[in-house]
């Protein structure tokens, strides 16, 4: 079978290293870019879009993430028929079983579970089996957990607040950890369940929100992971001091998040600041909107790193080295519970 694989990036070599040359040939890479033929993409040639109406194959495999867009236009443009073509990011698994090397996906797996992989609005990348992972545009980072040794999440009691559909969680309990997911997102809906099930984890879930945490837990974690969440709050202080409650004496929190800090390169309002961005970054303060912020009506308070510091020291905590991601506005790192509790001024 002649197959052709629309992107040059990534995502199409992956697809390509996944395919059994056994079964499929890849006889071309489609970039949208490209207005000739010359160039080659690990022994393939490279043409451009228009050049792939001219070309006979059997089936065309998009592997980039606007491949509604790209759909649409090789059918009503280039005259593919609808049929010959296949999304890996809306149709990954079961290409997978079609085209992918022997062994890919386990024969145990069934195609209603295949079904159910490709049927979830993915947000993680969670690899699912050796080497395949989901289509989520997020890329776990598992240096935030390497933040604390290997060894340390053995028998230990882990919260992962803003789990989704688990990547930290299943990597934690992978570690040794005792690990309970907490998250607004139904853990149906987001394929945590059927991640769960595959992976036969024992995580628990909880599902609602971290202002409600103190309801559920007091003194009972020994890590707490806090990551992609506090800049979605309308009140992450209140968040901050239910984690600083639910942590056991001398626990430690791993935080992750967007601060001001690369303003400039994540959301136009500071694209037209970035010369003038000194200040904003000498006090602490944080940039709130109700409207987009950095590409999300869901984003509220951004912090520069000396608030986000103060917020992790007014909500009870010793705060260590704080880091930035190298050319991205988030910055992480660790903090460790203080004895007692913080209470606001009431009078």
């Amino acid at each position: 079978m002649d197959i052709v694989i629309w992107g040059t990036g990534h995502e199409a070599l992956e697809l390509a290293a996944l395919c059994d040359l056994e079964k499929v040939t890849i006889t071309a890479f489609v970039d949208g870019a490209s207005s000739s033929g010359s160039t080659k993409l690990i022994g393939c040639e490279v043409i451009s879009p228009e050049a792939l109406a001219e070309r006979s194959f059997d089936a065309l495999l998009i592997a980039e993430k606007k491949w509604q867009d790209i759909k649409a236009k090789a059918v009503a443009e280039l005259g593919i028929a609808e049929e010959k073509i296949h999304a890996y990011y809306h149709e990954r698994f079961a290409l997978l079983r079609r085209f992918g090397r022997p062994g890919l996906l386990p024969d145990e797996v069934s195609d209603e579970i295949i079904a159910a992989l490709d049927s979830k609005p993915w947000y993680h990348a969670v690899e699912v089996f050796p080497g395949v992972s989901t289509p989520g545009p997020a890329e776990p980072r598992p240096f935030l957990l390497d933040q604390l040794p290997l060894t340390a999440y053995a028998n230990k009691r882990v919260l992962d607040i803003g789990a989704w559909t688990g990547p930290y969680t299943f990597e934690v309990e992978r570690r040794g950890g005792i690990v309970t997911s907490y998250d607004i997102q139904d853990p149906e809906a987001s394929g945590y369940n059927l991640l769960r099930s595959l992976k036969h984890s024992k995580a628990q879930y909880v599902h609602d929100s971290v202002y409600n945490l103190a309801g559920h837990y007091q003194k009972e974690f020994d890590v707490i992971l806090f990551f992609g969440v506090f800049y979605h709050l309308f009140n992450p202080m209140l968040a901050l001091t239910n984690i600083h409650a639910a942590l056991a004496d001398d626990g430690v929190l791993l935080y992750e998040g967007a601060v001001l800090e690369f303003a400039y390169n994540m959301d136009p309002v500071w694209a037209k600041r970035k010369d003038r961005m000194g200040p904003y970054l000498e006090i602490p303060m944080a940039y709130f909107t109700s409207g987009d912020c950095y590409g999300h009506w869901s984003n509220w308070y951004v912090p520069n790193v000396l608030c986000l510091r103060e917020w992790l020291i007014s909500a009870g905590f010793e705060v260590g080295d704080m880091y930035l991601l190298p050319g991205a506005s988030r910055a992480y790192g660790m903090a460790r519970k203080r004895p007692g509790s913080v209470t606001e001024h009431t009078r």
